[in-house]
């Protein structure tokens, strides 16, 4: 009888090896012993491991034929692709040809049959003994347990244990785990802090922005704490694919709605209406904001052109040619020209900041989120 149902991962060895074949003659034994079943993936499985139990007789049954030098492997195989199959002589009107058939003829079979019966009788022994089952499995789980973790936690260290050792460790044996991506992100922060310093000060001062401490300290804040939050929001993505391609995928796209509606490309005054919502979906739209105002804040800039294009204008008789601009001055608001042009305003700094840290905090606790439940469906 089954009494449970133990998934093995086989991995870094040769299926052509004896290594690999002693390893799944150890396991054909154990189901026999323990009346256990073992889902293993092996790819390529030698002809040794097929002998141990296969198949092969179910298709023979069939009609399908089995040419004396060919391997179990290429026959399943070939079984699949109606170019290399062959039925038995007499048998090719007989054969199964049809997904459909196929399936019709499994359910059909004694097969099919002992299966069921097999997993009724046991489905009903662990169902009548669902509590004397898990009772013991609960035990050891509890008393593994470190003080301070909740009974109720997957895991046998309580968060600030596993931040610890997360920490004094640049990588971590448990690398799905949710703590795992937390201090990962806080075991880079030194790292983070000196590319931060290195880029920030030579972009700073070779762009030749505003020589005020005011000024670069929050160009500096307000950078280092975008990296902080990118790296969430990738992290996330990470999280809530199950395949590279995926991550790649969905990464792909939100990047390039990350970059079209920063409100620089398209500035948010001409963003259709349909899609303009995206830019308040944007961190780096309240980061760019930011560095636009503590820029562009306080300061008067001389017009180029005037309209008219008269000399010795006086009174409101004239305007620059600039956007802001106010008749009768020869001068523009920054803070004008860019609240006309961009709608970005210095007063937003330090709401966008807050709005910067609710998305970096949203983020990691959907990363939170995630990583909980993979533990608790895996």
């Amino acid at each position: 009888m089954m009494t449970a149902i133990q998934p093995r991962v086989v991995a870094g060895l040769s299926s052509y090896s004896a290594t690999a074949l002693r390893f799944v003659q150890s396991l054909r034994s154990a189901a026999d012993i323990d009346d256990s079943a073992h889902a293993v993936a092996v790819y390529q499985a030698s002809q040794a491991i097929y002998d141990l139990k296969c198949c092969k007789d179910f298709l023979e049954q069939q009609g399908w034929y089995c040419p004396p030098r060919q391997t179990t492997g290429d026959f399943l195989t070939s079984v699949t692709n109606p170019v290399e199959r062959q039925a038995r002589d007499g048998m090719e009107s007989q054969v199964l040809r049809t997904p459909d058939e196929f399936e019709a003829y499994w359910y059909l079979s004694p097969e099919y049959q002992e299966l069921q019966r097999i997993m009724k009788e046991h489905n009903n022994e662990v169902t009548s003994n669902s509590e004397n089952n898990l009772r013991p499995l609960k035990e050891q789980k509890i008393q593994a347990q470190t003080d301070h973790t909740r009974l109720a936690s997957p895991y046998l260290l309580s968060v600030p244990m596993q931040i610890k050792i997360n920490t004094k460790r640049a990588t971590s044996p448990w690398p799905r785990s949710t703590v795992c991506n937390h201090s990962a992100i806080v075991e880079k922060h030194k790292t983070k802090f000196l590319l931060a310093v290195a880029f920030n000060i030579i972009l700073y001062f070779l762009s030749n922005l505003r020589r005020e401490p005011s000024q670069f300290f929050i160009y500096f804040l307000i950078n280092f704490i975008v990296m902080f939050v990118m790296s969430a929001v990738f992290r996330t993505m990470a999280a809530i694919t199950k395949t590279v391609s995926q991550a790649m995928a969905l990464a792909g796209v939100f990047t390039l709605a990350l970059a079209i509606y920063t409100g620089f490309i398209v500035p948010v005054p001409y963003m259709h209406p349909w899609f303009s919502w995206l830019h308040y979906m944007n961190p780096i739209y309240y980061a760019f904001e930011i560095l636009a105002a503590n820029e562009f804040h306080g300061r008067d800039y001389g017009c180029s052109s005037m309209i008219p294009a008269y000399p010795n204008m006086e009174g409101d008789t004239f305007i620059c040619s600039s956007k802001g601009a106010v008749t009768g001055q020869n001068t523009v608001s920054s803070d004008s020209y860019i609240w006309a042009s961009y709608n970005f305003s210095y007063t937003h700094v330090w709401r966008n900041f807050g709005i910067l840290i609710a998305f970096l905090i949203g983020f990691l606790s959907r990363l939170h989120g995630a990583q909980f439940v993979h533990h608790e469906y895996h």
